[in-house]
């Protein structure tokens, strides 16, 4: 883990083991391309072998990748999984195991996977407040020292003004979730916050005195940290965001 008395910064990284690598999801995804494309050459070349068995197998280098970065944990437990997913679904497309193609198997595995980490969340709930709106729009403010929200076909807008924050777990699923803490604290030197969107968004907005580092695992969706102000505080606290997103947009603003 990052030693919170470094720099204070806001950064979007993965990590492999103990060490923080640069190499994040897109450094991977672009080695990715670089075989298919490769393979694509090698065809236009007339080299069918090679090209052919690296057109057919590369699913595979996505189900690799996804269990490495279980084993190094790196990223998030469901985004990993998911990952794992597409790459075992993709491959089975290409060897011609699934006869509706990717998309037919996709959304059945998501949605058994969706339900699966809600199951799990409930089991291991330690939270104070939690908040499941199924329709319109709802509003919260709030001195709990934990959120647990789910919006599911809805909208919520959570505040926390508690000086003990300990981090919580926020979902969205065709759905979007807006968690305001510039005027909450941290009740020790760093805490976590687990986001999850599934064709929906999430916002979370921080105070500036607050260092924030953003570990994600972005499927067909985006994890983007638009705060621009940066505490210069070397004991700043430290706010880990812990993202999943899957076709959907997860935003860390102040």
């Amino acid at each position: 883990m990052d030693n919170p008395n470094t720099s204070a910064q806001h950064s979007v990284h993965f990590r492999f083991g103990t060490r923080s690598s640069e190499f994040g999801l897109g450094f991977w995804l672009g080695i990715i391309l670089v075989l298919v494309g490769t393979g694509w050459l090698l065809n236009s070349l007339g080299l069918n072998f090679y090209g052919d068995v690296i057109l057919r197998w590369w699913p595979v280098s996505l189900s690799v990748l996804a269990i490495l970065r279980l084993i190094f944990r790196s990223g998030t437990i469901v985004g990993n999984v998911i990952l794992f997913s597409v790459g075992a679904i993709l491959q089975m497309s290409e060897l011609g195991y699934l006869p509706g193609g990717f998309w037919s198997a996709f959304w059945p595995v998501l949605l058994i996977l969706i339900g699966i980490s809600f199951i799990t969340k409930r089991i291991k709930k330690k939270g104070d407040l939690s908040t499941e709106p199924l329709n319109g729009t709802r509003n919260s403010q709030t001195d709990s020292d934990t959120l647990d929200t789910v919006a599911l076909f809805s909208s919520f807008r959570a505040r926390s003004t508690s000086q003990q924050f300990t981090g919580g777990d926020l979902t969205a699923v065709f759905g979007s979730v807006d968690c305001d803490l510039r005027l909450a604290g941290l009740r020790n030197a760093s805490e976590t916050i687990t986001a999850t969107a599934v064709l929906g968004g999430i916002t979370i907005r921080v105070p500036s005195t607050w260092t924030v580092i953003v570990r994600g695992t972005p499927i067909l969706g985006s994890i983007d940290d638009t705060n621009v102000i940066n505490s210069s505080s070397a004991d700043a606290p430290v706010l880990f965001i812990n993202a999943t997103s899957v076709l959907a947009e997860i935003e860390i603003t102040s």
